[in-house]
C-alpha cells in the first residue's frame, strides 16, 4: 500500500512528464526553496535558525531518504548563497525568477495549468520531487 507521500509524489509526476519542464521546475523549485530561506534570514534572523531546524524535521519526518537527499541538496545551497545575496531585493527577485521557471515549464512544454491549483500541497511535494531527481537522475535521463 502507498504511503500518503507516495501517492501525492505520483500526483506531482503526473503532472510534470516533459523534460523540459522537470528541468525548468529543478531549477525554479530550488531558487524558490532558497530565495524563502534568504527572506527568512534577513527579516527574521531568530526564526531563521528554527526555520532551517523545522525544514530539516520535515524533510527526514515526512520524506524519509528522499528528505535526507533534498536537505542534503538544499542546505549547502543555502550557505554559499548567503554569501552573495544580502539584500530582500536581490532574494525577492530571485523568488520571482523561480516562479518564472515553473510556469515556462508548465505553460510553454508540458501545456497544462501548475499542479498545485488542484491540489495546494503538491507545493511541499515539490521539495521530495527534487530529492528523488537528485538520487535517480542518471535513471531519469534514460526516460
Amino acid at each position: 500500500m502507498k504511503t500518503w507521500l507516495e501517492n501525492n509524489l505520483a500526483n506531482y509526476r503526473a503532472e510534470h512528464k516533459d523534460w523540459r519542464n522537470e528541468i525548468c521546475h529543478f531549477f525554479g523549485i530550488s531558487i524558490i526553496v532558497f530565495s524563502l530561506f534568504v527572506l527568512s534570514f534577513i527579516f527574521v534572523p531568530v526564526f531563521y535558525c528554527k526555520l532551517i531546524l523545522m525544514a530539516v524535521f520535515f524533510w527526514l519526518a515526512l520524506g524519509g531518504w528522499r528528505g535526507l537527499i533534498a536537505m542534503f541538496f538544499f542546505i549547502p545551497l543555502f550557505a554559499i548563497g548567503f554569501n552573495y545575496v544580502n539584500s530582500w531585493q536581490w532574494a525577492l527577485a530571485i523568488f520571482i525568477v523561480g516562479w518564472i521557471f515553473q510556469f515556462i515549464g508548465h505553460f510553454v512544454f508540458e501545456k497544462n495549468k501548475p499542479a498545485f491549483l488542484k491540489n495546494p500541497i503538491l507545493l511541499f511535494i515539490a521539495i521530495f520531487w527534487i530529492g528523488e531527481i537528485v538520487a535517480f537522475y542518471p535513471l531519469w535521463s534514460k526516460k
